[in-house]
């Protein structure tokens, strides 16, 4: 099976762009807090289920624990985030 370099790095950021949006949404619905507490807790767990998801790797055939992946799991939640919130504030005002 041919790998197709960086294709990994682009399902870190859709998958966790998703579960980022999934808990801020949550959170934000529980709590009706300001959206920065909402998005560092959001991150917060975010980083926390990216940093499992790598130790689990250490148990996997082939795999390592990849710091670069948790950073790409970070971006990729924070860009989904903001990108949400910046057309959700365009919908306001429209």
């Amino acid at each position: 099976m041919t790998k197709i370099e960086g294709l990994d790095k682009l399902a870190h950021l859709a998958v966790y762009g998703i579960l980022g949006l999934l808990i801020y949404g949550i959170l934000e619905q529980m709590y009706k807090q300001k959206r920065i507490s909402t998005l560092l807790k959001t991150l917060l767990l975010v980083l926390g289920a990216g940093i499992l998801d790598e130790i689990h790797q250490l148990s996997t055939p082939g795999r390592n624990f990849s710091l670069f992946d948790l950073a790409t799991d970070i971006i990729g939640s924070t860009s989904a985030i903001l990108i949400f919130n910046f057309f959700a504030s365009i919908k306001k005002r429209v």
